[in-house]
């Protein structure tokens, strides 16, 4: 299929790809937080700590962790979702999904954060998600919680999203998730660097400017 502005979609993972941890931000939430004992009491909840560390095993969405603290320690709930939050854009990325808007092309956001995660960041950074159309996360009312790379993920959005005769092109950093995006038909950029995706992009004949 020949790609061009009115059959191609490109579709974006947002962390790592877009965005990625301010870790000064976060240095400065921790210091600014008023209940600092509680931080290091956490240390000493073993059954805490094992069910993180769970969730760490298992992949889970920023959901999962938030529910954990919401249950388990509500006073340190703030500042988990401050600091998942506390995210800045990789330079470059914001300029490639400028070009690509300005010539034309539909733009989707395929995301396993979740919904309080994602209107934190179009509330921080409304310029750069307004320009996607469309945006398929993590759903915390599913049971279980569908994500990449699990193959339904991306059989859900190419159904409900997608046309038949349209392209997908898929941006990511996870290499399992490029894999399954490629056995279902897409074309999948395994994300780099901003100047990386740029040139791949060109390669592609989707020519954007420099």
């Amino acid at each position: 299929m020949n790609i061009s502005k009115d059959n191609t979609i490109l579709a974006f993972d947002l962390h790592e790809v877009l965005f990625t941890f301010d870790y000064k931000k976060i240095v400065k939430i921790i210091w600014q937080f008023n209940h600092k004992l509680a931080i290091i009491a956490t240390l000493f909840h073993f059954g805490l700590i094992w069910q993180l560390l769970k969730l760490l095993w298992n992949d889970a969405t920023d959901e999962e962790f938030y529910d954990l603290f919401e249950q388990k320690r509500p006073i340190l709930f703030p500042l988990i979702l401050e600091m998942t939050n506390a995210q800045k854009i990789i330079p470059g990325t914001d300029t490639i999904v400028k070009d690509l808007v300005q010539q034309d092309y539909t733009l989707h956001i395929l995301s396993n954060i979740g919904p309080r995660r994602f209107k934190q960041l179009s509330d921080d950074f409304p310029q750069l998600i307004g320009y996607f159309k469309r945006v398929k996360i993590v759903d915390p009312n599913n049971a279980p919680r569908i994500k990449k790379p699990d193959t339904q993920f991306f059989v859900d959005y190419l159904k409900e999203y997608t046309q038949p005769k349209q392209q997908v092109i898929l941006i990511d950093d996870n290499k399992k998730n490029i894999k399954i995006a490629r056995s279902l038909g897409m074309i999948a950029i395994p994300f780099r660097s901003a100047k990386q995706l740029r040139k791949q992009l060109q390669q592609l004949d989707i020519l954007i400017s420099t």
